[in-house]
């Protein structure tokens, strides 16, 4: 197997021996950006590798690294690839040059360009657009490249001779892909549908996937590919459908996340998340927030219903009735339902800055902003304006006490601030040397953990403001990020580097005691670990991060 990242770095991977994971220990620096698509050939000895940056497309032996041949050609980034999986090979590429381009050999060489046959005019001419994908047939006779120009084009998959071009779509193609018996092909685009078309081009069936009432970006299709269970389709706002193509009808749908996942929550049986999606680049980009609830015993998940927020969630917390509190970088605070369906909008409270942090425990919710400010609201006001409290300081996060009774402000001058429920100052908690990056209270309200860039853990007796464990540093190389408590008072630690740990009993004093469970960030999170919610008894902890996943660790 091949992987390629953003670096250009391709790695071959091991799949046929259990103890070994890479075929080969040394990656590939193939580009010089971003790899785009790889393909291999029939024979399972060549990988063609395309791509941003200069030079945009190669093909190498995998087992030395050799080049076998010169893909020179495109002006711009290469989109994708597609390698003829029988004699005599042939390599077709799909630019943003509107170019697709054919390559002869092993050793590969240009083929002349080859344009194609517009629908419209007749003539010969290029894709007026960039060229998005090319993909081989099964039997290798024709190769269809898709486009920005809303057109499908076949070519013939021995010598590239144009064969025909429609404009099948009102948007622009992402994908396309044959049907495994080659007689199909299944497209989808921005027009916010997937079409299922024959090897003619003409159009069998059209599904139209829009998940709420009003179109919306999220619901453009981006891609797809044949299945056993049908043609299953990927949308901008990573929902899955799966369609029947002798149908057209939707038999499922699976949503999750595309994007970095910043927030956990463990609510009546059921995990939610929360994250945003993005579409577009500069003035013309949106962005929103997504929230969802997954069934761990299925591992599928469910959009809420009803207007959310305008951009990313930041946090998510519950008050003591079962209502979800979720806060985004939208500036307000949204109060949703579980039963009888996700749900948002049970109440809307517009904040008058931006939120750093949120904690909810009890009946209270509290919000630090970048203003300086502590914002407080109660659950039995929600939707009218919260409390503003002034801060000497710069807070960095904010955790609110079980019984909703005190809440503790972190600050980047190092220090804890333990408040009452009215914002009064009561202690201030200082032990750490670097600015605080999380908190969390234990059950009962009487036990609280920091965690601070230092890469230290202090664990605090509340009542006498005074640390009961300390010393807990050098298990995370790097900052910490996120602390939780399960209902058995057990407590769990996220790192930027990835790192999670679940720490056993903590003696008091500055002890270093071994913890009960460490994962690294090799089997972890890409890009570190944002969020931690134990499951239930508190046997399973789930894990978020900058990957856009979610895991689940035994740790009981």
């Amino acid at each position: 197997m091949a992987t390629g990242d953003e670096r250009g770095v391709v790695r071959i991977w091991a799949c046929d021996h259990p103890d070994q994971r890479m075929k080969k220990e040394e990656p590939y620096y193939m580009l010089g950006g971003k790899v785009l698509d790889l393909a291999w050939n029939g024979e399972s000895n060549r990988l063609a590798v395309v791509g941003e940056g200069q030079p945009p497309a190669k093909v190498i032996m995998w087992d030395s690294g050799n080049s076998v041949g010169d893909m020179s050609g495109h002006t711009k980034k290469v989109n994708a690839v597609a390698f003829r999986q029988s004699r005599p090979f042939r390599i077709a590429t799909a630019g943003e040059d509107k170019m697709v381009r054919f390559y002869e050999g092993p050793p590969f060489k240009a083929s002349k360009e080859r344009p194609m046959l517009t629908s419209k005019e007749g003539d010969l001419t290029t894709h007026t657009n960039f060229a998005n994908t090319v993909r081989y047939s099964p039997d290798d006779s024709k190769v269809l490249s898709a486009s920005n120009d809303m057109t499908v084009a076949l070519f013939d998959g021995k010598d590239g001779a144009p064969l025909k071009a429609a404009k099948v779509h009102a948007g622009t193609i992402y994908a396309a892909e044959w049907s495994p018996d080659g007689k199909c092909i299944a497209t989808a685009s921005g027009d916010k549908s997937v079409k299922i078309l024959d090897d003619g081009l003409a159009t069998m069936k059209e599904v139209n996937l829009c998940a709420g009432a009003k179109p919306d970006a999220g619901d453009m299709q981006v891609g797809c590919v044949w299945a056993t269970a049908g043609v299953v389709s990927y949308s901008l706002g990573s929902d899955l459908s799966i369609i029947d193509p002798e149908s057209g009808a939707v038999t499922a749908t699976q949503v999750g996340h595309n994007q970095s996942v910043s927030a956990l929550l463990w609510a009546k049986g059921r995990l939610i998340s929360g994250s945003f999606a993005t579409w577009g680049e500069g003035s013309g980009s949106k962005l929103w927030g997504v929230v969802r609830t997954w069934d761990l015993s299925t591992g599928l998940a469910s959009s809420f219903a009803g207007e959310g927020h305008t951009n990313r969630v930041l946090s998510l917390g519950l008050f003591d009735d079962g209502t979800i509190l979720s806060c985004g970088l939208d500036n307000c605070l949204i109060a949703s339902t579980l039963s009888p369906q996700p749900q948002h909008g049970a109440a809307k409270v517009q904040l008058d800055a931006c939120p750093v942090s949120m904690g909810v425990g009890g009946k209270l919710a509290a919000v630090v902003t970048t203003a300086s400010t502590l914002l407080l609201v109660t659950r039995d006001k929600l939707g009218t304006a919260p409390s503003s409290i002034p801060l000497s300081f710069e807070p960095a996060c904010v955790a609110v006490a079980p019984d909703g009774g005190a809440v503790a402000v972190g600050g980047a001058d190092n220090k804890v601030r333990l408040l009452t429920a009215a914002g009064g100052e009561e202690k201030v908690l200082d032990k750490h040397i670097a600015a605080i990056s999380c908190l969390a209270y234990a059950p009962g309200s009487k036990r609280l953990a920091s965690g601070c860039a230092n890469k230290e853990i202090v664990i605090w007796d509340v009542a006498a403001g005074t640390p009961l464990s300390w010393g807990l540093q050098g298990f995370h190389p790097t900052r910490i990020t996120c602390l939780t408590f399960s209902a058995a008072g057990v407590l769990a630690s996220g790192g930027v580097d990835g790192s999670i740990i679940v720490w056993g009993d903590l003696p008091a004093g500055p002890f270093k005691p071994p913890p009960k469970h460490k994962l690294h960030g090799s089997t972890t999170h890409a890009g570190g670990v944002s969020a931690l919610a134990f499951v239930g008894d508190g046997a399973v902890l789930a894990s978020a991060g900058l990957d856009a996943c979610i895991k689940t660790w035994t740790v009981a």
